[in-house]
């Protein structure tokens, strides 16, 4: 079974999408999309479902895999940013709180 990283990134639109690490070695591909994070999640967990299906109706060998979810930068500040002060983030990473733009749009 595969260990695979599952990037979670918020949209220009606010919405939020799940998508595989380009070096998994999948013969699959997945997309999850919400208007939130758990919806996103949510959505994806489904697709990994239906591909299952998929594979198994068509008699193909489905190759299991363990998923990890993680944000990109700009979307976990976004994400936590109301929970995570900038001073607070200064002090567990070392880069001053007094940066310029410290969040960049996407």
């Amino acid at each position: 079974m595969e260990n695979v990283k599952v990037y979670v990134c918020k949209e220009s639109d606010g919405s939020y999408s799940c998508y595989i690490d380009e070096k998994s070695n999948l013969p699959y591909s997945l997309v999850g999309e919400g208007k939130n994070v758990k919806e996103a999640i949510e959505e994806w967990e489904r697709a990994y479902l239906e591909m299952k299906a998929l594979f198994e109706q068509e008699g193909k060998k489905f190759k299991e895999a363990v998923f990890s979810f993680t944000y990109d930068v700009p979307s976990f500040l976004s994400y936590y940013g109301g929970i995570i002060t900038f001073k607070g983030l200064s002090k567990i990473t070392g880069i001053s709180a007094q940066a310029e733009n410290p969040v960049h749009e996407f």
